[in-house]
């Protein structure tokens, strides 16, 4: 039987790639900033360069199931993990379009992995968010 090649891990996102998903969202935007992208800048800028909002120490590493975020010590059962406040929202397909298409395929390819649909407001009753940290990469908890 023929062996398969393993795939060649994806790459870890650095700061120069978190600050470039950045940057190809709000130029998405087209200078059409809503009150949530507003909050999302003020965010950011306080934040300097902290590119996330994590509230314990971890690390994004290779797992058994690919990238991912893991905690560097236990964490106790209710602790706060996240600081989710670093989205973007996409409330046309228009916006999206365009976001998608600012980016190298590489990240496209990441963003349409961790893109998720959210219920938002009356005028936009459905968006498409999308983490612009390395929360992205929560996608397994595991309690123990």
């Amino acid at each position: 039987m023929l062996k398969q090649p393993s795939p060649t891990p994806r790459p870890i996102p650095d700061a120069a790639y978190w600050k470039q998903l950045r940057e190809c969202y709000f130029a998405s935007k087209k200078g059409a900033l809503d009150e949530h992208d507003v909050k999302l800048q003020e965010t950011l800028a306080k934040a300097g360069t902290q590119i996330d909002g994590s509230l314990v120490e971890c690390e994004v590493r290779h797992g058994a199931y690919g990238r991912g975020l893991f905690s560097k010590k236990h964490i106790a059962q209710g602790t706060p993990v996240w600081s989710c406040n670093r989205y973007g929202v996409f409330t046309t397909r228009a916006q999206w379009e365009r976001f998608l298409g600012s980016l190298p395929h590489h990240m496209q390819y990441d963003v349409v992995t961790w893109a998720y649909v959210m219920e938002w407001d009356e005028e936009f009753p459905q968006v498409v968010g999308l983490d612009l940290e390395p929360a992205s990469l929560m996608v397994r908890v595991q309690v123990v």
